[in-house]
């Protein structure tokens, strides 16, 4: 099954894609070969594990607070 990204342009209306979760949830948004788009999403008081990506990384926090070590 293929995952449906934006198109070019495309407006994403991100509150509409919050659901509650229980630990973490994450889904590809746009993804071009030389960019990728991802809505992270984690549960009040979880945390990610370390994470490695072969490109710079950009946060954008729509709601909560979040710390970085």
């Amino acid at each position: 099954m293929s995952v449906q990204h934006a198109a070019s342009s495309e407006v994403i209306n991100l509150p509409m894609l919050r659901e509650r979760v229980e630990t973490h949830h994450s889904r590809a948004l746009v993804k071009t070969d030389r960019f990728e788009a991802m809505l992270v999403q984690l549960a009040k008081g979880r945390k990610m594990e370390t994470h490695t990506a072969p490109a710079p990384l950009i946060v954008q926090g729509i709601s909560g607070t979040v710390r970085f070590n």
